[in-house]
């Protein structure tokens, strides 16, 4: 049935309600007086042709040509079959906010998120150790952008304990985001930033919110050059309650100044139990005193590092002997320092009986004398000192040390007990040198330099003794000795001169040919001169011939 068969087709109306006063105004116009509607022709070709059946329209869409029309007449058109837009999303974007995303705890997603935001890769491994206690990117060489994704997935983890952010190259930007994740995380244990080269404005930003966090124990800020400017930050949040145990703040050229900035806040909050100052420029033996004085009043403190820092004198043993009074020290590490002298080993080993949990005495690579090292030993003696490990490598030692260690390492309490000690060093007693020997083997030696004929220098001593008697001038002997092919010098034959000295004379000096024989009989016992031909008798001339008288 066409469109206008249904428009001439008439139906029955049946009224539902009826108003009393109707408004003649309201009422729609008649179809026919409407603007919009669209007259079909009659004479249409294609309605002709659809009404003997050899034409179909289709499929009963609206056809392509009315798509430019204007909304209002599709909207009253009748080919137009399907609803108006009354809103397409303006009123909820302009009048409502933009609906929150939230994100699952474990930071996956928003890790991701984050990474697509900031247009950097994201790192499959730390993706999925998000799901781990541990996060290990030591060494990786992540990307500065990326500490803004790390962090930002690490606030409300609840899985993570341990962070490893070794040798990775953190700017000032990246300490601000990681700083930041600080103060809200509430699950990290332990944070290791060693070698990640933060500087002191690093540190600033990484310590400003830490007093917030109440989990983290564990920092290890080692190789980070963060200066006294950066102690004095870390101070700065362990006064403001900090819940943070062991620091190691090695090889970060801590001075003095960085040491006395922790002093002053123990006096208040003292709760740390291992505290790592190695290989910095500590010389300031006040400062180490009064930080041991300080640390001695903490009853939970344990480990205390002081290597490489070139710690030297008596104040030092002091602070020492202040800190052993602390009941729950354990392990003490002074190696590779200047300490040495008996006062301050004696010093240090005062309080060892009060130091009843200590274990582990290290004071190896120290300019100790062997009698220093003897000293700290006959602590060892007693019973009431509980010290397991005394540790002295690269400490001369002397055999006294070496039977004494061996005497208290056989005492029952000393059994499980290791001392350590560098080399022996044992008593130089120096030989007597025959100086005659010496001469004599020196003038043998320089007769076999000799290219040719190589003469016998005590065949030519015996030679001289029995042709010149018992002495001669020390000039010809020289001289002969010369002239028969050894030709020593001059120092060597002044020297024989007074070694075998002949009869005194102011203006010539002698050597003694028969005290040269015998030595060189005792040198060379199988050396003999050649034997002497026996003189030739000539025969007699014969006569000559000639007259008889």
């Amino acid at each position: 049935m066409s469109n206008s068969e249904i428009c001439d087709e008439e139906t029955e109306v049946i009224p539902v309600f009826q108003q009393d006063n109707f408004d003649e105004d309201s009422v729609d116009p008649p179809p026919e007086e409407w603007s919009s509607l669209l007259v079909v022709n009659e004479e249409n070709p294609k309605l002709l042709q659809y009404e003997e059946g050899t034409f179909h329209p289709g499929s009963g869409e609206i056809c392509t040509k009315y798509i430019t029309m204007s909304a209002s007449s599709v909207l009253h058109h009748v080919y137009y079959c399907y609803p108006g837009v009354i809103d397409p999303g303006i009123t909820e974007a302009l009048f409502q906010p933009i609906p929150k995303v939230i994100y699952p705890e474990d930071g996956q997603e928003l890790y991701l998120a984050m990474c697509k935001e900031i247009n950097t890769h994201h790192i499959s491994s730390f993706y999925r150790q998000l799901l781990e206690k541990s996060v290990d990117l030591g060494y990786y060489g992540v990307d500065e952008k990326n500490f803004i994704a790390i962090a930002a997935a690490l606030k409300f983890n609840r899985f993570v304990t341990r962070l490893n952010l070794t040798e990775n190259f953190m700017k000032v930007d990246a300490c601000y985001h990681l700083g930041d994740m600080l103060s809200t995380n509430c699950t990290l244990v332990e944070l290791d930033l060693s070698g990640c080269r933060i500087g002191p404005q690093g540190a600033k930003h990484l310590f400003v919110s830490l007093h917030l966090n109440s989990t983290l124990v564990k920092l290890n800020i080692s190789g980070n050059e963060i200066e006294d400017k950066g102690v004095a930050y870390l101070a700065d949040s362990i006064f403001k309650g900090t819940g943070i145990r062991e620091v190691n703040i090695s090889r970060n050229n801590v001075s003095g100044v960085g040491v006395m900035a922790l002093v002053q806040v123990f006096e208040t909050f003292n709760k740390l139990t291992h505290l790592d100052f190695s290989w910095n420029n500590i010389k300031s033996a006040n400062a180490v005193c009064n930080l041991c004085s300080q640390l001695s009043q903490n009853q939970a403190f344990k480990e205390l590092k002081f290597s490489w820092n070139a710690l030297e004198g008596e104040i030092v043993g002091k602070g020492i002997k202040q800190l052993m009074k602390s009941p729950s020290i354990r392990l003490i590490d002074l190696s590779n320092n200047k300490l040495c002298g008996k006062a301050t080993i004696t010093t240090i080993g005062e309080n060892l009986e009060k130091a009843l949990a200590l274990k582990t005495l290290n004071l190896s690579s120290n300019p100790l004398s062997p009698e220093d090292a003897v000293d700290i030993l006959n602590f060892m003696k007693k019973r009431t000192v509980k010290l397991r490990n005394l540790l002295l490598d690269n400490v001369a030692v002397n055999h006294k040390f070496i039977n004494l260690r061996d005497q208290i390492l056989s005492l029952d309490f000393r059994k499980n007990a290791v001392i350590t000690c560098g080399y022996i060093r044992t008593q130089f007693i120096p030989t007597e040198i025959d100086m005659k020997n010496l001469l004599l083997s020196r003038a043998e030696a320089i007769c076999k330099t000799v290219k040719r004929q190589k003469p016998n220098i005590a065949v030519i001593i015996l030679q001289l003794c029995k042709d010149y008697g018992g002495f001669m001038g020390v000039k010809d002997f020289a001289k002969e000795t010369r002239r028969q092919g050894a030709s020593l010098d001059e120092p060597l034959v002044d020297q024989l001169g007074r070694l075998f000295p002949g009869p005194k004379d102011e203006k010539i000096a002698y050597i003694s040919l028969d005290g040269l024989k015998e030595y060189v009989k005792r040198k060379w016992p199988d050396t003999k001169l050649p034997p002497t031909p026996p003189p030739t008798i000539p025969e007699p001339k014969p006569a000559p011939k000639g007259k008889a008288k």
